[in-house]
């Protein structure tokens, strides 16, 4: 349950921080996609890091992976996960794959959110 709670904290400190950046960014008078670009790649950056110096370093103690990367990161940006996932599979040699991920998750998203406003628009008509 320790390991839960620390998934738990982390996420929502990375919530929050999202949520935080992205209204800095319209303060500031930018987009919200701007905003949400700058998490993305701040998100993407800051697991490469983390995770480099994991593997360089082993063994980090597991709390705090589950707090940075599990946690923290990946409720501050999923798609950092995506760009991690996909960086490792052209690392290691699997560069055809790592395209797949990246452009399938980018094309099975899409679908999925025409579907789900179409459902949505459906069941609104209905209700």
């Amino acid at each position: 349950m320790k390991e839960a709670g620390l998934v738990m904290l982390g996420g929502a400190g990375g919530a929050l921080t999202r949520y935080l950046l992205q209204l800095l960014a319209v303060r500031i008078g930018l987009t919200g996609q701007i905003g949400l670009l700058t998490v993305n790649v701040s998100g993407s950056f800051a697991l490469g890091l983390l995770l480099s110096l994991w593997l360089a370093r082993s063994p980090y103690p597991t709390g705090l992976q589950l707090l940075l990367a599990v946690g923290f990161i990946s409720s501050y940006t999923t798609f950092a996960t995506l760009m991690w996932d996909s960086f490792r599979l052209a690392q290691n040699g699997s560069v055809l794959m790592a395209l797949l991920n990246l452009f399938g998750s980018l094309a099975a998203g899409l679908g999925a959110v025409a579907l789900g406003f179409l459902a949505g628009r459906l069941i609104g008509q209905v209700a």
